[in-house]
Parts: C-alpha cells; sequence; structure tokens
C-alpha cells in the first residue's frame, strides 16, 4: 500500500508549543482567569436566583460589593426580593 505524504504546515516542537498546557509565571494566572463583568454578573444572577447562599456571602465570592451585587441583578432584569419556588 502507498503511503500518502501530508501537508505539514508547522514543525513537531511548534505544534507541540501550541497545544502544551500553558506554563506561568506568578501574576499571569490572575490575569489569565479574571472574570470580567459580564461574568461576575451572569454568576451573581445564577447565585441569586439558587437562593441557598446569603447575598453577603456571593458579594464576598465574586470580591465585589453588595451595591455593585444589586446593580448586577437590576442590569439583568432580576426581582430583587422574591422567593422562588423550586418544584
Amino acid at each position: 500500500m502507498n503511503k500518502l505524504k501530508r501537508l505539514s504546515l508547522l514543525p513537531e516542537p511548534e505544534i507541540a508549543d501550541l497545544y502544551a498546557r500553558p506554563v506561568f509565571n506568578h501574576n499571569e494566572p490572575l490575569l489569565y482567569f479574571e472574570m470580567n463583568q459580564t461574568q461576575k454578573a451572569i454568576i451573581t444572577e445564577a447565585l441569586y436566583k439558587n437562593g441557598s447562599i446569603a447575598v453577603k456571602k456571593i458579594a464576598q465570592q465574586l470580591e465585589i460589593s453588595k451595591t455593585t451585587l444589586y446593580l448586577y441583578l437590576r442590569h439583568l432584569k432580576v426581582a430583587i426580593g422574591e422567593k422562588i419556588q423550586i418544584f
């Protein structure tokens, strides 16, 4: 059987570098994995609607103030103070 030759755009070492696990210095993980405001707002909404975690605890976990937490909820048009019934 004939072996087909494949087109290779990158040499093997470059492919390995491209797909390898990233190596971070001390500060890079914070920059790489830091959440933006939209992500924090969506997580805030989900946790608030779940109702099992206190608002103060949600704010602490996301490193935002309670005021900011409520601003996120209002922006996402979440009904504040209403009990959610889970069936």
